[in-house]
């Protein structure tokens, strides 16, 4: 994933084909961020899209620990809802994200 650090946020991204032709996007925001550690209250929002449809699933209560380097991030299970106007079923994410190399 591409990983960003600005002056108060962490952020993870990345952006992938998905099946049936449809993208998959995956982002994270860390708030209030200060150097690696763990952070509650960080931002995920997954996205399935494709010419006919748009899904996007949200929440802003993820603890995520951001690793030595910022060469990851581990997002404890958090379930996210889906965002209007489409009805889908809450989704759950955890796991270790990589940051692609920096330079």
């Amino acid at each position: 994933m591409d990983c960003t650090t600005t002056k108060d946020d962490f952020y993870l991204e990345i952006k992938r084909p998905a099946a049936r032709d449809a993208t998959l996007m995956i982002l994270v925001n860390v708030e209030r961020y200060t150097g690696p550690g763990t952070y509650d209250k960080a931002e995920v929002l997954v996205g399935v899209a494709d010419a006919g449809y748009n899904f996007r699933w949200f929440s802003d209560g993820a603890h995520v620990t951001v690793g030595e380097g910022e060469k990851f991030a581990e997002i404890r299970p958090v379930r996210l809802e889906p965002l209007p106007p489409v009805e889908a079923p809450d989704i759950d994410v955890a796991g270790t994200i990589w940051c692609r190399p920096r330079g």
